[in-house]
């Protein structure tokens, strides 16, 4: 008589599911999933190290306080249709997150009215627009100084000082310290300009450490 096999019948529906899952436990961004009264069923690891470890059957907007991710949530089940929502978090630091709600059920997390969330960090590309904005602004006006000097200079020759020719080689000579200055300063962008790009090359020399 042949013994029984006792092995669990796993089909391939539960081993891409429990793939998924594994996936989404290792996601470098935050994912919730809420049951049709918005309480935490689930949180993977990234989430739990951004907002703690016990939020099981805790309420999301105990968690995450912001009126317009609840509104997000209750268009996106009313419609049945993926929303989003920009949200800023203050706590424990600032924070910026584009949150992707998408309304249940799924075969993941099947109960109806169910629905989870996505949140995407924007914190750090927010604050490189910024410093980007912030830098164009500061070499603007490093630029116009320069510039205006130099006209200045252009229209006291050409205007008051056109027969003085001390008067001349004084405004002569502020005029070639206003160049080089805007000649460097272009120099320093076009060093910057070229690191930007070549920052995600990777180094094909040797460098000396020592």
């Amino acid at each position: 008589m042949k013994p029984e096999n006792t092995a669990p019948v796993v089909n391939k529906t539960n081993k891409d599911d429990l793939g998924k899952r594994v996936i989404i436990e290792e996601l470098e961004d935050q994912f919730f999933a809420l049951d049709k009264y918005n309480l935490i069923k689930y949180l993977n690891k990234s989430a739990k190290q951004r907002f703690g470890e016990n939020l099981i059957d805790k309420n999301i907007s105990s968690v995450i306080r912001d009126t317009k991710l609840l509104e997000t949530i209750e268009e996106a089940i009313k419609d049945q249709t993926t929303k989003n929502v920009n949200v800023e978090i203050n706590l424990p630091s600032y924070q910026l997150y584009k949150i992707y709600v998408i309304p249940g059920p799924t075969h993941l997390f099947p109960e109806i009215n169910s629905v989870v969330l996505f949140l995407k960090d924007f914190t750090e590309i927010t604050k490189a627009q910024k410093l980007k904005t912030d830098f164009v602004a500061n070499v603007s006006h490093e630029l116009r100084t320069p510039l205006v000097s130099i006209k200045g200079s252009l229209e006291t020759i050409l205007g008051p000082a056109s027969k003085d020719q001390e008067a001349q080689k004084k405004f002569m000579s502020i005029m070639s310290d206003q160049v080089l200055r805007m000649e460097n300063l272009i120099n320093d962008l076009l060093i910057l300009s070229r690191i930007e790009l070549e920052e995600h090359i990777k180094p094909n020399k040797i460098v000396s450490l020592n």
